[in-house]
């Protein structure tokens, strides 16, 4: 058995009192489990545990209490103080000598153990043999993963734990797992679709700041708009339990929202509802709405929650029809219609300056207008700053506001402060998946990549036709040698939608790790063609440091033309330079750019950690001394759980 606690690094290195403190309860809490199942402690490596059992029943029931203990202990207690642990059982032969085990099963224990739940247990295949009879819970397997240094791909289990499953609908998923479906706009005028996209927006907002309910995010719902499927069959695609949908009809200030609870087992509806109000009425809806949602689900409304004011309402109807409108055009991802969120944004808070929600829409416009390579980003950076700042002046409540100001202190590199603000907004809204994707970062920047990879399933979780976050695991399982689990995300991506730039990078990439580069070529060159943001670097970046790795340093240097021509204020620009000299093997360039990577203080500067997994022959770089100096100069370390 291997156990390990979460996120033990991160508080460490903002509190190492309290971490300290919690490492010693966890230690007094979990031993006594190991001697009453009979386990040898083998030996601690700093929060973790390796515990060697002469049953696998026994190794699993005392996983079981372990988790039955912490889950009891951590009802009572709030975020920051939760001790949690993910633990794997692996059964096999070891061989002991000088106090310590050696073998495989130790290794595949510990490379287990990353893929259980937070609060989990995850088991091998062999185990799963000698106690699926015996066991008094059920087993969910997770498939055949392949794991470093194990030649064979090895299918993994995790225990389904009863507090896991408590509220598991006979659909097989968590009806309390909500999908809300794009609102119809059958408005007399066509341009008021917009408001029914931010109303759809504005309500999984509502929603999710229900206790034990996960809403899945509005980038994945918005797959179905226009498209004729079954509820069921849109329940197994995103994995939940209910669907809403509905409709809006606005006609001067009047305003119908028709809306429908529908349970995707059986496709009926759970309850149904009509309101016809007016325009100034429009929060009053939404809180009913919410109310009905929890009272159908059975779901406990806190008393905060009944009384707390609705902390997105105005008395300002124009400004919320502004800002309603805003967040539908911050879901389209393309420049001009960016910009017109950004507008729509500004008019909000030009008719109501004290309106939070509209200054933390304004904070996101120009983070994706730095991001869509719209805006300078350091500008972009600034500005975004500011008015999340502001947002939160006026209301600390904001999620979004928190997620923002995270991604900011990230882009500094104060990762503690970065983690704080992730924290806060995951505490206020747990189903807000571009927070748990901006938080995985904090992981990675930080080397750890497991941890990384288990936030950004997370962000998956509740947003899993995400083109974005499917590529960034992609990313990060690639990285850690996880072929298999990397293709099926690679596969996703293609499904959702075959001409996105990022699922065709990922194919290109895909084809270059396994050395067929004239594939990855075709591929690059194809997608091109119809990528319409010529300023993006990733695809030219591609085909430089392809063709620099095929040794055809003509197209090579073409292509790095084209990358440096490209405005100097592009985020992704330094970066991708840096890795097509490392391709040429120009090192003395790549520290050129690397370290102007640095001072510009680009996110894509801590991906070069992993430049001789990514780029072959460029071992030597991450061997120079200039390597840790700069890394160290960034206050980031070389070492990381790959």
């Amino acid at each position: 058995m291997f156990t390990d606690m979460i996120g033990y690094t991160v508080l460490s290195q903002k509190n190492e009192v309290s971490a300290l403190q919690l490492l010693e309860e966890h230690r007094r809490i979990v031993r006594p489990f190991f001697a009453k199942h009979n386990g040898l402690e083998i030996k601690t490596i700093g929060d973790a545990f390796l515990v060697e059992f002469a049953s696998a029943l026994e190794a699993v029931r005392c996983a079981f209490e372990i988790q039955q203990s912490l889950h009891e202990l951590n009802s009572g207690r709030s975020a920051n103080e939760k001790l949690s642990l993910r633990i794997g059982v692996h059964l096999g032969d070891v061989i002991h000598g000088q106090n310590d085990v050696y073998g495989d099963a130790v290794n595949i224990a510990s490379r287990i153990e990353p893929l259980a739940d937070s609060g989990g247990i995850s088991i091998t295949e062999q185990v799963y043999d000698q106690i699926k009879n015996k066991f008094e819970f059920p087993f969910s397997s997770i498939g055949k993963k392949e794991l470093k240094n194990v030649s064979e791909p090895t299918e993994v289990f995790r225990v389904v734990l009863p507090w896991q499953n408590e509220t598991g609908s006979k659909f097989g998923f968590d009806e309390r797992r909500l999908a809300v479906l794009p609102f119809s706009n059958i408005s007399p005028n066509p341009k008021d679709s917009y408001f029914a996209d931010g109303m759809t927006e504005e309500l999984i907002a509502v929603l999710s700041q229900l206790q034990g309910l996960r809403v899945i995010a509005r980038t994945s719902s918005e797959h179905y708009t226009g498209k004729e499927k079954r509820v069921s069959q849109i329940a197994q695609e995103l994995q939940v339990g209910s669907v809403m949908e509905g409709s809006v009809r606005m006609a001067g200030q009047s305003i119908r929202v028709t809306v429908q609870l529908i349970n995707a087992a059986n496709e009926e509806h759970i309850w149904s509802e009509n309101y016809d109000r007016k325009l100034d009425d429009i929060f009053a809806i939404q809180t009913e709405i919410a109310k009905q949602v929890a009272q159908s689900l059975k779901l406990k409304l806190l008393q905060e929650e009944t009384d707390r004011p609705n902390n997105r309402a105005t008395e300002n109807i124009p400004a919320y029809v502004n800002y309603l409108k805003g967040r539908g055009l911050l879901l389209r991802r393309n420049a001009d219609e960016l910009k017109q969120a950004k507008e729509l944004f500004e008019a909000t808070i030009a008719e109501d300056p004290k309106y939070a929600p509209g200054y933390a829409g304004l904070a996101d416009a120009y983070c994706l207008l730095g991001d869509y390579f719209v805006l300078p980003f350091q500008l972009a950076r600034r500005k975004a700053r500011e008015f999340a700042s502001k947002a939160l002046q006026l209301d600390g409540d904001l999620a979004e506001a928190h997620a923002t100001l995270g991604l900011l202190f990230l882009s500094e590199y104060d990762f503690t402060k970065a983690d704080d603000e992730f924290r806060k907004a995951l505490d206020l809204n747990p189903s807000y998946a571009t927070a748990h994707q901006w938080y995985s970062y904090v992981f990675g920047a930080l080397g750890m990549y497991r941890q990384a990879l288990e936030e950004m399933r997370l962000a998956e979780e509740a947003d899993p036709l995400s083109i974005v976050i499917l590529y960034n695991e992609f990313g990060y399982l690639s990285s850690l040698g996880m072929k298999a689990e990397g293709e099926k995300r690679l596969k996703k991506m293609l499904e959702i939608d075959p001409d996105h730039w990022m699922a065709r990078d990922a194919l290109a990439s895909s084809y270059y790790l396994k050395g067929d580069y004239e594939q990855s070529i075709r591929i690059l060159l194809d997608a091109s063609k119809f990528v319409k943001d010529s300023s993006n670097p990733m695809l030219k970046a591609g085909l430089g440091m392809t063709y620099a790795t095929m040794g055809d340093k003509e197209n090579a240097m073409r292509w790095l033309r084209e990358l440096i021509s490209l405005p100097k204020e592009n985020s992704w620009r330094t970066v991708m330079i840096a890795n097509v000299y490392a391709a040429l093997g120009d090192v003395d360039e790549f520290f050129v750019f690397a370290n102007r990577a640095f001072k510009e203080k680009t996110l894509s500067f801590i991906d070069l950690r992993l430049i001789d997994r990514w780029i072959p022959g460029t071992r030597r770089i991450r061997d120079d001394p200039r390597f840790s100096e700069l890394f160290s100069k960034a206050g980031l370390k070389l070492e990381s759980d790959i």
